[in-house]
């Protein structure tokens, strides 16, 4: 999930960027975008823009960085501000927008900012989409099935394929995910019910998959802790 924090900008500014940020992630990855506009937000943010040339100017940044100590901020400023008052190892701006900036231009600066963000995400895979390459949360893996030589990653609502060993990209996995059957591993976080008499794994979705006798053992094992 990315959050995004988008503070001090005025309603027209605020619509505008949290359109394209949305807009940005939904293309360059599979993850879910939450967008707020108050330090209060109901998950911590990832991702802060802050403009400064709104009313509280840099103390609207130096509220952000004090609350949030790990989030990465793109500033929204002006030639009216000196640069040396805000990149300082405080507010540390990994981005910057000075206005009046173009459409272009800020299509540029967040595509940078959002890219930097999800590059930063080890727990994810980079899959050919139909759109070009898309960058995918293992997280959001329902789970991945080997068919020849390729795999066939499982998602809520689309599939991707590519080429590779089930048992090499078992390594790549979190803990959450397990063996099921010798051409599947499913995510233990989506599953919803294991019928041990039938040989299979519901998932939350209402999809099924095998569950050979080989990992059932596991499974027990898995539900007694």
């Amino acid at each position: 999930m990315v959050t995004l924090l988008i503070y001090g900008c005025k309603q027209k500014e605020f619509d505008i960027m949290q359109k394209k940020s949305a807009d940005l992630v939904a293309r360059l990855s599979d993850e879910k975008l939450v967008v707020g506009s108050s330090l209060d937000m109901e998950h911590e943010p990832n991702l802060a823009i802050v403009n400064i040339c709104a009313d509280g100017g840099l103390d609207l940044a130096y509220q952000v960085r004090e609350r949030y100590k790990d989030v990465a901020i793109m500033l929204v400023s002006d030639t009216s501000i000196s640069p040396m008052q805000y990149l300082n190892p405080v507010i540390r701006p990994i981005s910057l927008v000075i206005c009046p900036y173009s459409d272009s231009e800020l299509d540029s600066v967040l595509t940078d900012f959002i890219s930097k963000r999800l590059d930063d995400n080890d727990d994810a895979i980079w899959v050919d989409g139909y759109d070009g390459k898309v960058k995918i949360s293992y997280n959001n893996i329902l789970y991945v099935e080997a068919s020849q030589k390729m795999l066939n990653i499982r998602l809520e609502t689309v599939e991707y394929s590519v080429y590779g060993s089930l048992e090499q990209f078992e390594k790549k996995l979190p803990a959450t995910f397990a063996r099921c059957h010798r051409s599947m591993i499913v995510n233990t976080r989506f599953i919803d019910k294991i019928r041990f008499s039938e040989n299979y794994i519901r998932l939350k979705n209402g999809e099924q998959v095998p569950m050979s006798r080989t990992y059932k053992q596991n499974f027990k094992e898995m539900m007694k802790g």
